[in-house]
């Protein structure tokens, strides 16, 4: 399928929006997603982000042996953010910035996990 995000401004940076292909699939007990950018008439750019490129990215969640309420969560991702972040300067600051972001993403997660459980 395909996909639209966007993320929140980081720091001074303008939102990143980002239109992807998914590919979600059984292996075993895991289940693998993998992203590949995209292009698609129904998602234009929006000026009011900057559109910027998932050049690969790979989520493989899968149970952890006797333990039946823990997942692994593996997470792999290659980004192009685009726009002025393309300089030194600019990718130290966003790549401290993003450092964050999996963990964040993985907590909110697990509070929509444990909100649909109830």
């Amino acid at each position: 399928k395909v996909s639209w995000s966007v993320t929140g401004a980081f720091g001074p940076f303008k939102p990143r929006e980002f239109v992807t292909m998914v590919h979600y699939t059984k292996k075993t007990k895991a289940l693998v997603v993998v992203n590949r950018p995209a292009t698609h008439a129904s998602k234009p750019v929006k000026s009011k982000y900057q559109r910027g490129e998932i050049l690969l990215a790979g989520n493989i969640m899968e149970p952890v042996e006797g333990q039946p309420s823990q997942t692994r969560f593996t997470m792999i991702t290659h980004v192009n953010p685009g726009g002025v972040v393309d300089n030194p300067l600019c990718a130290k600051i966003m790549n401290r910035l993003s450092a964050s972001a999996p963990i964040e993403f993985v907590q909110k997660l697990e509070v929509a996990a444990d909100c649909r459980s109830m």
